[in-house]
């Protein structure tokens, strides 16, 4: 009986002062971009490989992601597991939040605003500070 309660003692000890030492992989920033459309803000939120400072010159694929606030932890997690096994490159994840679901995933016809958030996104967040 007092081996059990000692092992048992022991394994608890040994089990809750363990630490985690998983390492945040690549680099993620939410930025505000105003709407012209929409009339409104909205925030962006961009996943940098881990790489992406150091390799200046390197060009890496883009993920874009709808429902930002419900899908971005999960890819950028994934990404990592596939990256770690070797079974993804590396790539930059931009997702955006909404604000009003139903009116976001509606069609619309008005020209030119997929450029433009192309270009908001590439000249404000993955360029800045370098």
């Amino acid at each position: 009986m007092y081996v059990k309660v000692v092992s048992a003692f022991l394994c608890i000890i040994f089990c809750t002062s363990m630490q985690v030492s998983a390492k945040v992989r690549g680099e993620a920033n939410i930025i505000a971009i105003d709407s012209e459309v929409l009339n409104e803000t909205r925030e962006l939120m961009v996943h940098l490989p881990n790489n992406y400072d150091r390799y200046t010159d390197t060009s890496y694929p883009v993920l874009f992601l709808l429902d930002g606030q419900r899908n971005f932890a999960h890819a950028a997690g994934t990404l990592v597991l596939l990256n770690q096994s070797g079974m993804a490159s590396e790539m930059i994840i931009v997702a955006i939040n909404n604000t009003y679901r139903t009116r976001d995933f509606t069609p619309t016809y008005r020209k030119n605003i997929t450029s433009k958030l192309l270009g908001t996104v590439l000249q404000q967040s993955l360029h800045s500070g370098k």
